[in-house]
Parts: C-alpha cells; structure tokens; sequence
C-alpha cells in the first residue's frame, strides 16, 4: 500500500535505472497479485468501498464492459490508486493474465518515464 513514486525516488540514489525497473516491476506485480486474490482477507474491500462507494459501483459496472483498457489506463494513471484495481478486479474475477497483462503495461509505462527521466534530471543535477 505504498505508492512506488517514494521507492523509485528512493531508488533512483541507489539503483541504476534497468535493475531498478526490473525491481519496481517485479515488487508491482507481487503486490498487485497479493491484492488481487487477498484484498477480502486482509479487508481491502471493507476499506476501498468505505472510502470510495460511489467510484466502487461505478468502476465495477464500467470494469465488467471493458476490462484491459480499464485497468491499463488506471494502472498508469499517478493520481489513481493501483491498489483500488487490483482490488474490483479480484472481486469481479477478472481472467488474471489479463489482469497481470494491464497492469504490467500501465505500471510499467509509469514507472519506466519515473525511472528514466528522473535518471536522467539526476544526472544533469549531479545528484
């Protein structure tokens, strides 16, 4: 439950930019797999649909007609919780290599623009 901009930041002063993402990727997919098939046991649903009813019911019905653009597009979203789709998509069952499938691109895209540009500014600032 805690976001990877602050462990790529993190990263990014110890890591070189390719095993970092090899890092961040694989740490992504291990907690998004958690949450799929364990958010009812470690109560992810009491909490998302707490803080977020509406956007729950709405996310459900819209996730059901269009899975993988859905979670593509929400996984690379930085202001969306990743956390919040792994957890509808465990709950609606969705098919998990295409769960795994759009996470791993949206995920990957982010992070990859994270990781690399901030490379990039580090160097050009000599941090």
């Amino acid at each position: 439950m805690i976001p990877l901009t602050y462990l790529i930041v993190l990263g990014l002063l110890f890591f070189n930019p390719l095993p970092l993402f090899i890092l961040i990727i694989i740490g992504m997919l291990i907690s998004s797999i958690s949450i799929y098939y364990f958010s009812e046991f470690m109560h992810f649903d009491a909490f998302f649909e707490k803080k977020y009813p509406q956007r729950i019911v709405h996310l459900k019905s819209a996730l059901t007609k269009n899975e993988l653009p859905i979670i593509i597009l929400w996984s690379a979203a930085p202001f969306l919780p990743t956390d919040l789709i792994c957890y509808i998509a465990g709950s609606l069952k969705i098919n998990l290599k295409k769960f795994i499938f759009g996470i791993l691109i949206g995920e990957g895209i982010t992070s990859g623009l994270y990781i690399f540009f901030g490379h990039q500014l580090t160097n050009y600032l000599h941090l």
